[in-house]
């Protein structure tokens, strides 16, 4: 893969993996790269991760890399990026390894996003806010959802995501659209 210098936005560490820094480049469009040494030996940098959203790929770096990646500290709450919640278990087996599709619940705060991507790629997400007691459904950002994927069965598991993360947090749900 090869990214020009005109097409990247951004680039900050992410962490250390193997005693070596892990670089997040942020390109234009708002996808994310998580860059660095494979392993121990490695004498270049490697894509380790990508995605729709830095804590994905953040977390798709700790996922894969299990206790060797150390995220970086941050001066604030503010710099400090989302907890993600993997959901994928929501899906079925075809949904999973033939489609590409994952679940996510990306926290920061009182906001929560519902993501749902392929192979990376957000494809749909809803947005919520908890308050005492509850978490509010706001609204829906459709992406482009594939023709082969069944929108009714998407539907059916992101439901089921939310009542579980609702019930692991003691909420009870509201939508508000």
């Amino acid at each position: 893969m090869e990214i020009k210098q005109d097409e990247i936005k951004e680039v900050k560490k992410l962490g250390t993996l193997h005693n070596s820094e892990v670089k997040l480049v942020t390109l234009k469009g708002g996808f994310h790269i998580g860059m660095g040494k494979k392993n121990k030996n490695s004498k270049t940098s490697d894509i380790l991760a990508v995605g729709s959203h830095p804590a994905l790929v953040s977390h798709q770096i700790s996922k894969k890399y299990n206790q060797k990646f150390e995220q970086v500290m941050v001066k604030s709450e503010k710099e400090a990026l989302p907890s993600v919640i993997e959901y994928s278990h929501n899906l079925n087996s075809v949904e999973k390894n033939v489609l590409g599709l994952d679940i996510y619940a990306v926290k920061k705060n009182e906001k929560v996003q519902f993501k749902v991507t392929k192979h990376n790629f957000e494809i749909f997400s809803i947005h919520a806010n908890e308050s005492v007691g509850e978490i509010t459904l706001e609204k829906t950002e459709k992406g482009r959802i594939p023709t082969n994927i069944d929108k009714k069965d998407l539907s059916k598991n992101l439901e089921k995501t939310i009542q579980e993360y609702a019930r692991n947090n003691s909420l009870s749900i509201k939508k508000k659209f």
